[in-house]
């Protein structure tokens, strides 16, 4: 297996799951122990101890300790074995790696590499309640497919117009072009849909009736955090710009990749607390991130089989192929090599 990209931020769990019962997730190919010391502190550590191999997270948390269930070896929140009952001082090498970790809008996040390259995070308006904004959706699915499955999901929203075409898509969606911006560890792109119609889904859910502008903003940062805002506004016909807001939601997605063939996704949405209209009901997330989870499993399941697509591309996917290859050079850039395992075949880039 190819080396994971370790130097970026990766979401590995809800702040709510973090207690002083380990809770295992794999991350970057690598089981992780994840939990809370008596302090409230959280902890990252690699999952398989050192020894024979025994996972931690079986084990149990002991102050700011976490005991291996198998021989009774005791780690720190460095990863380092402070305790060896069989002997008096444990091996200097006897010790598991530790993750720089963060708290930050209601999700854990490990930085893998090296510290001293940790990057500040992208800024995430929205994601946490406040003034302007409440939290009303988080949702966390294991999906079998690799992380770059889900990002091609996110990074083209005409999918929306067909794959939910049941719920908050219409063919509008699709047709609209979108405009394109680019820097360097990021990829946004825009569709302003004019006199869009509106899904019986959303006309129940926000109590709004078409045709109205629907504004669709996504913002990937490489290379694992989506984050966007759908916007309905009403527009005078004498007016070249809408401006009432009729009602607006941000999205906020995290791709982790669990291994080569699978991946973590987390989900949060966010509400505006001043738009024209609030919800009166709320729109069934579930439903349509398993529409995209059936979709993106079913691809990885033939490409285990050896079923290639041709890849033959639309004018829609310019977008999706350039963040690829942001991906694949800032991957080579970093020097993991070749980044097909995590990033597609060498026959799907």
């Amino acid at each position: 297996m190819l080396p994971p990209v370790k130097d970026a931020w990766y979401v590995v769990a809800y702040v709510h799951e973090m207690t002083d019962t380990p809770l295992e997730r794999w991350a970057l190919g690598r089981p992780l122990t994840i939990y809370r010391d008596s302090r409230g502190r959280a902890v990252v550590l690699d999952s398989t101890c050192p020894h024979r191999g025994y996972s931690l997270a079986k084990g149990r948390v002991v102050g700011d300790c976490i005991v291996c269930p198998y021989h009774g070896l005791r780690f720190d929140e460095s990863g380092e074995c402070v305790e060896a009952p069989s002997q008096d001082v444990p091996p200097q090498r006897m010790k598991v790696e530790s993750y720089l970790v963060k708290e930050i809008a209601g999700w854990v996040w490990a930085w893998a590499g090296d510290r001293r390259k940790a990057r500040p995070f992208p800024t995430l308006p929205g994601i946490t309640d406040g003034d302007d904004w409440i939290v009303d959706v988080r949702l966390y699915e294991l999906v079998r497919a690799r992380a770059q499955l889900m990002n091609d999901n996110l990074l083209d929203l005409t999918h929306v117009s067909f794959l939910h075409s049941d719920s908050i898509g219409s063919p509008d969606v699709a047709a609209t072009k979108q405009e394109c911006s680019y820097g360097e560890v990021w990829a946004s792109s825009r569709r302003y849909v004019r006199n869009a119609a509106v899904t019986p889904t959303l006309e129940a859910a926000w109590g709004i009736s078409g045709p109205v502008d629907r504004e669709l903003v996504q913002t990937f940062y490489l290379p694992a955090i989506h984050c966007g805002f759908d916007r309905f506004l009403r527009r005078e016909p004498c007016d070249s710009e809408a401006t009432d807001v009729l009602a607006c939601r941000r999205h906020f997605h995290a791709v982790t990749p669990a291994t080569a063939t699978s991946s973590h996704y987390f989900f949060a949405r966010a509400s505006e607390r001043k738009a024209t209209v609030r919800p009166p009901i709320s729109i069934d997330y579930q439903k349509f991130i398993d529409q995209d989870i059936e979709a993106v499993e079913l691809i990885e399941e033939r490409l285990g089989m050896g079923i290639v697509p041709n890849d033959v591309s639309l004018h829609s996917d310019a977008h999706a192929l350039r963040t690829r290859k942001m991906i694949r050079d800032w991957m080579r850039k970093a020097g993991y090599g070749s980044p097909d395992v995590w990033v597609g075949t060498a026959a799907y880039p």
